[in-house]
């Protein structure tokens, strides 16, 4: 819904000559609350590509239309206004000190070194049929880097780039350039934490796709012969991908058995009356919100919660909670069913022992283990 509200903005600047002043920021103005009523990542889009484009631009319409969102914001829904900004302004404080480093520049510290070095390296490994020394999923690590998907999955991007080189004149090119602007600064690492730098492309593909179209009529073979080049060789890395991770229907079988495992692990813990639960993965969890189960969940919206801080809960990585506080919020919480990986079971029954908990142990499955602590 973000997404499509966000075209529906950039098709208004588009439109800007051609509509009265009155007209354009009434367009633009309720799309604007339109976005930031239903997506996050639409309104980042927002305020980025408004201040942006004003600046490239020197009009500062977009500017204004931008504030005239805000304001009917706080005018018509005052109270969802001032939570949304608070709860907006903790995600990015805590995106940017504690999850960034620990969640997403722990996987790819640098975008563009690693375009340049570490890809590169992974394609000889797979040249030299070095399978040993690969990363256990090099083609997602390769196919995921936000500079080989602008590359090869928006071919009417780089259509764009050659024709401006060419000197070929091109259309929409200040709505065109200020979506690339942000899409840039986003690979960079202290901005990483406001999400895919691919995904503000998105909002102006359907440009980029008219734009190919329009230019078409001015060069039809350079223009269709390097289109069809990007757009064949996409599906030639694609299939390649695809055949070395032999795709026969196994993932889907393993989502499957997956979500079983899952939903018996639900109807054990529903069958202990009053479970307070605690999981020590993040990624586990996920799978057991349930109305009739309380669960420890830290929100990711907030510093602390109550007397935690963020950073002592998930002190080294945002996949795990951190054993030393996990009886401080035992008692807290009153928790009485804990979740444990298996390879983590052993960590946790010293720590329960050091602080005399009563507990016993029950296997679920070969991956997990439930431990059910007596009443505090």
């Amino acid at each position: 819904m973000g997404l499509f509200f966000g075209q529906v903005l950039l098709y208004g600047f588009v439109l800007k000559e051609n509509l009265s002043p009155l007209l354009f920021y009434a367009l633009t103005g309720i799309t604007g609350l339109l976005i930031i009523l239903s997506s996050q990542f639409a309104t980042q889009f927002l305020v980025f590509f408004s201040v942006i484009f004003s600046l490239v631009s020197l009009d500062f319409a977009p500017f204004i239309s931008l504030l005239l969102s805000f304001v009917s914001l706080f005018v018509l829904f005052p109270k969802y206004g001032r939570n949304m900004m608070l709860g907006q302004w903790r995600h990015k404080v805590l995106y940017s000190k504690y999850l960034a480093s620990i969640y997403i520049l722990k996987k790819r510290p640098s975008v563009w070194l690693d375009l340049f070095v570490e890809i590169p390296s992974q394609f000889i490994l797979l040249l030299k049929k070095r399978v040993d020394k690969l990363k256990t999923d090099h083609w997602n690590y390769i196919f995921d880097n936000p500079v080989i998907i602008g590359v090869f999955f928006i071919p009417a991007l780089l259509v764009f780039l050659f024709s401006k080189a060419m000197g070929v004149p091109g259309h929409f090119s200040e709505l065109i350039f200020c979506s690339l602007i942000i899409y840039l600064l986003t690979t960079l690492k202290p901005l990483r934490f406001l999400g895919e730098p691919e995904r503000y492309l998105e909002f102006v593909f359907p440009l980029l796709v008219i734009n190919v179209v329009l230019l078409l009529s001015v060069n039809q073979f350079i223009i269709l012969t390097c289109y069809s080049a990007f757009v064949l060789l996409f599906y030639f890395l694609i299939q390649y991908k695809n055949r070395s991770r032999n795709i026969n229907g196994g993932d889907r079988d393993r989502f499957n058995e997956q979500a079983l495992f899952y939903e018996g692990l639900v109807r054990k813990i529903k069958e202990k009356n009053n479970a307070r639960v605690f999981c020590n993965s993040t990624e586990i969890s996920k799978f057991l919100f349930d109305p009739d189960i309380q669960m420890f969940y830290y929100p990711v919206n907030s510093l602390s919660t109550d007397v935690f801080s963020f950073s002592k809960v998930y002190s080294e990585s945002y996949a795990r909670v951190n054993v030393e506080i996990v009886p401080d919020l035992i008692r807290y919480y009153q928790l009485n069913t804990l979740i444990i990986e298996a390879h983590q079971s052993e960590i946790y029954e010293d720590m329960l022992k050091a602080d005399n908990f009563d507990y016993f142990i029950e296997n679920y499955g070969n991956s997990l283990n439930l431990i059910y602590l007596s009443d505090l």
